[in-house]
């Protein structure tokens, strides 16, 4: 059997995690908290193996990721550019929507992660 690194086997465990919870029917109403509590382990579960510059690192890492999902989210709502009109017209409204409203919640997810990571290497 090989050796995992402990950084990565926690951080694979939350996507893993993450990823089941979000399959369940009931992730719409629940989801946030859950994603928000993920985060909170996965964050305390990195501070009893990493430094504080790492977990600076991972928390600045999370923060730019949802920084970026939330310009796509904010470029896939502008569904008037010019550009994409012609392709977006002829999608269902409901489909815009759903996207739109999966990209915002992977930034909520991403921004809760950074927090508590940023919150564990304050303590650190």
């Amino acid at each position: 059997m090989r050796a995992t690194a402990p950084r990565s086997l926690i951080k694979g465990h939350r996507a893993k995690r993450l990823g089941f919870v979000q399959s369940l029917a009931i992730w719409n109403t629940f989801g946030k908290g859950w994603a928000r509590r993920i985060a909170g382990i996965e964050a305390t579960s990195l501070s009893w193996v990493s430094t504080k510059p790492q977990l600076e690192a991972d928390a600045k890492d999370a923060r730019t990721t949802a920084q970026k999902q939330a310009g796509g989210a904010v470029v896939t709502g502008g569904a008037g550019a010019a550009d994409q009109a012609n392709h977006l017209s002829s999608l269902p409204v409901g489909i815009i929507i759903a996207v739109v409203g999966i990209l915002i919640f992977r930034v909520v997810i991403n921004f809760q992660r950074a927090a508590a990571l940023a919150k564990v290497a304050k303590e650190a």
